[in-house]
């Protein structure tokens, strides 16, 4: 690892979040100031924006007119692009489709290298499903871009395949393990399954999540389960009004978007971890998701989806209570299964635990560094 260097090179990294709740790039950006390079994370202000937290890199952030859809997507584009152009830089790294078209045009101008980072399969989240138009403005620009960028990585190997095909150019696999040193503090005990069973999730309250299962399967579950939903997101005060008309705000609680750093503290009390997506979103049937790997940390046994990525996890370390759907009734007979037997549960526990110790950024980072290295 010693070897590699990056050399002060100016790096920036483009989003279009608030910069405060993205744990992977945060990551990433403080990686790549570790090995050297100067580095700028450059995301947008929103009305409800958290003050940003001082970090080992820069940080920028558009406070932008337009708040979604088009519009917004272009305001984001035309201002990245002149940040872009009255900005030193050596590589800019664009992540995801939406922040593309700005740094591709900026670094062909300026002779600079451009590496895309693909965290999603962007043309494939539910929210542009049954939306051809704006979905084939996206494809366009994927078409045009993407298939002369020729310095990749992304999250799984799913993707990987999914990209390279439709590109033709080469793409390196960086997972999106998290920092077991933000965990090491953190308290690992039994787990009392005779009481209070609580569940959690952590990530955006966003659509395809499987939140609005999670909570009609609380209506069939007895009261002595509860539920922690941790971030915030686009379905946030929908789920709250379904929480409120369920008579569940007892046992349903939100906690908003919280510092990263304090996620690790807030999941150690949950018994099962959910990860629930919508299975007919290619994006997340090729996913992998960094919240399963914090369960793993916290030896917090986790219900995800029986999709290739998490599949070939399990057939390695049988760590996952494996599901094929979202429906409620039968998610929550494989959750009062796992919690009604003791060695089911500890055997999941022991397993998430060894599995976690292959599954961590600090034996990542090396492959990321040297992507930019080259």
């Amino acid at each position: 690892m010693k070897e590699l260097h990056l050399n002060n090179k100016k790096i920036i990294c483009t989003v279009t979040n608030d910069l405060f709740r993205d744990r992977r790039m945060i990551r990433i950006c403080d990686t790549l100031h570790e090995f050297g390079a100067d580095v700028t994370l450059v995301g947008i202000k929103k009305p409800g924006s958290l003050s940003l937290k001082k970090q080992t890199f820069k940080q920028h952030r558009f406070k932008m007119f337009f708040q979604k859809g088009v519009m917004f997507y272009l305001e984001y584009n035309i201002r990245l692009f002149f940040y872009l152009v009255s900005h030193d830089f050596d590589i800019v790294n664009s992540v995801d489709t939406d922040t593309v078209l700005a740094g591709f045009i900026a670094s062909r101008l300026k002779g600079k290298k451009n590496i895309f980072d693909a965290h999603e399969y962007f043309t494939g989240v539910p929210e542009l499903q049954n939306r051809k138009f704006k979905k084939g403005i996206w494809e366009f620009i994927e078409k045009i871009i993407l298939t002369k960028i020729k310095n990749n990585y992304t999250v799984s190997e799913s993707l990987k395949n999914l990209y390279e095909n439709k590109t033709g150019q080469k793409y390196n696999v960086i997972r999106n393990y998290p920092l077991r040193s933000r965990f090491e503090d953190v308290k690992i005990f039994d787990k009392d399954l005779s009481g209070e069973i609580i569940m959690g999730y952590v990530g955006a309250l966003n659509k395809g999540r499987g939140l609005e299962s999670a909570i009609e399967m609380m209506t069939l579950l007895d009261k002595r389960f509860k539920l922690l939903l941790i971030g915030g997101g686009d379905l946030e005060e929908e789920l709250k009004m379904m929480v409120n008309q369920k008579n569940l705000n007892e046992r349903v609680k939100f906690t908003g978007w919280v510092d990263p750093h304090e996620i690790p503290e807030l999941l150690s009390g949950t018994h099962i971890g959910l990860n629930l997506l919508d299975t007919d979103s290619l994006n997340y049937q090729v996913s992998l998701a960094n919240k399963v790997f914090d369960y793993m940390l916290l030896g917090i046994p986790c219900l995800t989806m029986d999709f290739d990525e998490y599949r070939i996890i399990n057939e390695k370390y049988n760590c996952f209570i494996l599901t094929n759907t979202l429906d409620p009734d039968i998610n929550r007979e494989l959750i009062e299964y796992v919690v009604s037997d003791g060695k089911k549960y500890d055997d999941l526990k022991i397993s998430s635990l060894e599995a976690a110790k292959d599954m961590v950024w600090e034996r990542e980072k090396e492959k990321l560094v040297g992507v930019y290295d080259r």
